[in-house]
């Protein structure tokens, strides 16, 4: 029933990135000639530099699962939808990297039509492309310092094929009208929650919509220019009433979704997102992932269970489906100052504003 047929395959670049003026890894993708339906990509990175190198696995496709959104993926000139995990993460650990030594290679399969809706019958046009700083490192020969560059960039070469259209996969949700489950206000728990844990829940909710309600009076009453003050521009970069008032929008959805909208929470955390804060899936309102980061952090502050659930509610699609460009307190402000139309869709901005931690006026 599904014919996955390739029809070009650019090489015109072959996804380089560029690490102080060299070009030390190649970044290749191909399709995967099957029998079953699907759409199965190989994704093959490879070291060209003479130096050990780590990629940060939170953006591969490590035993056939994404855990980001890794690849544009295009159909008629119109960018298809993610449907996979998206989650709150803090600093990543040593184990979080794969190292690729000088000529190395690391070679993944994944089946997109699992993470992309790839429904509609035609030509996709795929590409691996990831900008998020941190990446990918080069670790010194004496392995006593890592040299980073400041702005990371993977990008694969093109790959174009036909598709005749697929039935929807398992985690394909985006078609469904999730949102018609969410009329009513309510609260109800996935995953074996403990007695504990809903307690801990019920408090995180009931500040993160004081914190929410407090963002979106912050930003109605501060909405001209000469207003916009320290706060506003901390995280979301230079004023302009177009971005401002998208990131106003933001707040009143999400506000109006945690107030008044039937929420799940989910104490089941998929293996590989385990020791994230959180993590969602876009087009499925309002059901939020709980993981371990988010049960030791504290209720308020920065990267606070609170404000966790802000970051996640600004996720899904009907309240502005914000992306995770940039994670933590450094990374969001370099984003807001370097990028602001960025920054305005950065969860972690959104998060940093609503906790205000330290104060900002």
């Amino acid at each position: 029933m599904n014919c996955m047929n390739q029809l070009s395959l650019a090489t015109v670049l072959a996804g380089v990135f560029s690490l102080a003026q060299a070009q030390p890894v190649s970044i290749r993708i191909e399709p995967v000639n099957q029998k079953n339906n699907g759409a199965e990509v190989r994704v093959k990175i490879t070291n060209l530099s003479q130096n050990e190198l780590k990629i940060l696995n939170w953006y591969l496709a490590g035993d056939a699962e994404l855990q980001s959104d890794i690849f544009s993926v295009f159909l008629d000139g119109q960018a298809v939808d993610y449907s996979g995990p998206i989650a709150k993460r803090g600093l990543p650990e040593e184990r979080d990297y794969i190292h690729l030594a000088p000529s190395a290679s690391v070679i993944q399969t994944v089946d997109l039509s699992a993470y992309y809706d790839m429904t509609q019958a035609g030509i996709y046009h795929i590409q691996y492309h990831v900008n998020v700083p941190g990446v990918i490192q080069e670790v010194s020969a004496l392995k006593t310092k890592i040299k980073q560059n400041a702005d990371e960039e993977l990008v694969s070469n093109d790959l174009s094929f036909w598709m005749d259209g697929i039935d929807l996969p398992y985690n394909v949700l985006s078609k469904l009208n999730t949102s018609a489950l969410n009329i009513n206000q309510g609260l109800s728990y996935l995953g074996n929650c403990s007695n504990s844990q809903k307690v801990i829940i019920q408090d995180a909710l009931v500040t993160a919509r004081q914190m929410g309600r407090e963002s979106g009076s912050y930003l109605d009453q501060n909405w001209q220019p000469d207003k916009a003050g320290i706060r506003y521009k901390t995280w979301f970069g230079d004023y302009s009433a177009t971005r401002f008032a998208k990131v106003a929008d933001h707040f009143h959805l999400l506000s109006d979704a945690l107030n008044y909208k039937h929420l799940t929470i989910d104490c089941f955390c998929k293996e590989k997102l385990l020791r994230t804060y959180a993590y969602v899936y876009r087009n499925q309102p309002y059901h939020i992932h709980l993981c371990q980061a988010f049960w030791s952090a504290p209720l308020t502050g920065h990267d606070s269970r609170s404000g966790t659930m802000i970051h996640e509610m600004s996720h899904f699609t009907v309240n502005g489906g914000t992306y995770d460009y940039a994670y933590g307190h450094y990374r969001a402000k370099r984003l807001a100052v370097l990028d602001p139309d960025k920054a305005i869709m950065n969860a972690d901005n959104h998060e940093y504003f609503s906790e205000n931690t330290p104060a900002l006026k």
